[in-house]
């Protein structure tokens, strides 16, 4: 079973990422912060992250930069549903809150199919 990890400090958007995801069998673990996620993606096994951009703490953004300066890699969505654009400049992907449910599972096959 795939283990999903999502990073939101919205808990309603936790919430129901987590059940949507549990349905479609995917073990799912969560964090309320970049920060948070780092310490547990760094102690254990994920095979997706799945982020929020705008976080209090550590940004989505700076999660990612964090992951790969400590050489952690794996495949990740992010997500977004502010109106601005923090993640121009960067090859992102975003998915766009509020998240549609066939959306968030393609983009999870396809993180899967690019490892």
């Amino acid at each position: 079973m795939k283990h999903i990890h999502v990073v939101d400090d919205e808990e309603a958007t936790r919430r129901s990422l987590r059940l949507m995801l549990k349905r479609h069998g995917y073990q799912v673990s969560v964090s309320n912060d970049g920060k948070e996620a780092l310490e547990f993606i760094a102690g254990g096994a994920v095979d997706l992250l799945i982020t929020d951009i705008n976080m209090p703490k550590l940004s989505g953004l700076d999660l990612l930069r964090e992951l790969d300066r400590k050489a952690i890699r794996l495949p990740f969505l992010v997500m977004s549903g502010a109106d601005d654009k923090p993640w121009l400049g960067f090859n992102l992907e975003v998915l766009r809150k509020p998240l549609v449910e066939t959306n968030v599972l393609d983009g999870i096959q396809k993180a899967f199919a690019s490892q």
